[in-house]
């Protein structure tokens, strides 16, 4: 919506402060507060350079509801250098995801520490029994079996994970640049590891990260991303547009990595010279089944032709939905929208008798040298086609 638009409920003005009791009663869902959350699009969290509201047990349930529960919009802002800083789960309007890569790296690190390390549970209150039934309302969301302190673990454990891999992917492209994302916290080694963070988030959904125009990233960094990505994801969108030291060792390990369930992926490796057929090949391969929407960029890996046609035509999901996949200023130097467009191609030009007249040369010669190996020291030919290319 049009900024003019936008309206904010602010519990420091919206609650009467002269008689607090009118807005927070016994029984915490029915509070004020939740009643706003309930409306609300999202929740905007402040934070000062201390980050007090996490110790907050009334900030810390808003935190709660709101991963948790209602699973709606997060943004968090604070104030460093006399400037802004925000950390926002979508896009702003206009915004391309490198550029929200970008400003987050703002975002002071100290307070992105404390997001990663703070648990829910430890916030303090004025009246200890707001704070004992703020628990036991939070016992109350999980329906899972066992007694109330159980639950409440249970409860707590998914909001916390969900809170620290939230910080964590705030702090990834600045970890890559810093070269700690294995040990985030410089003053406490072996504490912070985002790729451990991220991981443990069960209940995430969905990641989305640019890593692009990055001269740090390697393919090891692309191995920490590919190992930490959560195990129930459904729709995953990753930029390592214009990295130029990227190989094809990156899409093998991220191929390898990717989760089962997914239904929706976008990868972008546009102008990552070093990626070649051997990388696509690798990657196609683990495809997952379940996927229905796929964007795959190359454009200008000039190493990618048509092994990684051929590649993609027998390994794209037959289910897909919407596929777009971008080969300018490559050997193919195309953009294709669906996959019966990418089978057509390898069909026209041929790679289909072109790649099985090979492996039918390969098996021969294998066939052939077998049969000889008892009077010959060579042994079975193995080769690598690069057949169209």
């Amino acid at each position: 919506k049009p900024q003019q638009d936008s309206r904010y409920w602010v519990c420091a003005y919206a609650n009467c402060q002269h008689n607090l009791d009118a807005d927070i009663t016994m029984d915490p869902e029915n509070s004020s507060f939740r009643k706003a959350m309930r409306l609300a699009q999202g929740v905007l969290l402040v934070l000062d350079e201390a980050a007090t509201p996490f110790r907050r047990i009334w900030c810390d349930f808003e935190l709660y509801k709101t991963i948790s529960v209602d699973r709606k919009l997060l943004d968090i802002m604070t104030v460093y250098k006399k400037e802004p800083r925000l950390i926002s789960q979508d896009r702003l309007p206009h915004e391309t995801q490198h550029y929200k890569s970008l400003r987050e790296q703002q975002f002071p690190i100290n307070i992105l520490i404390q997001g990663m390390k703070m648990c829910l549970e430890d916030g303090e209150a004025s009246v200890e029994l707001d704070k004992q039934r703020i628990l036991e309302c939070m016992a109350e969301d999980e329906t899972g079996p066992g007694d109330p302190e159980e639950r409440l673990k249970a409860s707590l454990l998914r909001a916390n994970s969900a809170l620290h891999a939230h910080f964590a992917l705030a702090a990834w492209s600045l970890a890559v640049n810093n070269k700690t994302v294995q040990d985030f916290d410089p003053d406490n080694p072996r504490t912070l590891c985002l790729p451990q963070i991220l991981s443990a988030d069960e209940q995430r959904q969905r990641v989305e990260l640019s890593l692009a125009h990055s001269e740090h990233i390697t393919d090891s960094d692309v191995q920490h991303l590919a190992q930490g990505l959560p195990p129930n994801l459904t729709e995953l969108r990753l930029s390592f547009s214009s990295c130029p030291y990227i190989t094809d060792t990156a899409l093998h390990t991220l191929g390898d990595c990717l989760p089962s369930g997914l239904r929706a992926l976008r990868l972008d490796f546009s102008n990552c010279v070093e990626i070649t057929d051997t990388g696509v090949q690798m990657l196609t391969r683990y495809l997952p089944s379940t996927l229905r929407h796929v964007e795959l960029h190359f454009s200008h890996c000039s190493d990618v032709g048509h092994a990684a046609m051929k590649s993609l035509a027998d390994n794209l999901p037959p289910d897909i939905e919407t596929l777009t996949l971008t080969l300018i200023g490559t050997r193919v130097n195309a953009t294709f929208g669906s996959v019966s467009a990418v089978k057509k191609y390898v069909r026209a030009n041929g790679f289909d008798k072109a790649f099985q007249a090979v492996g039918k040369v390969v098996m021969s010669l294998n066939s052939i040298m077998g049969t000889a190996s008892s009077t010959s020291p060579v042994g079975p030919i193995r080769t690598s086609s690069s057949v169209g290319r």
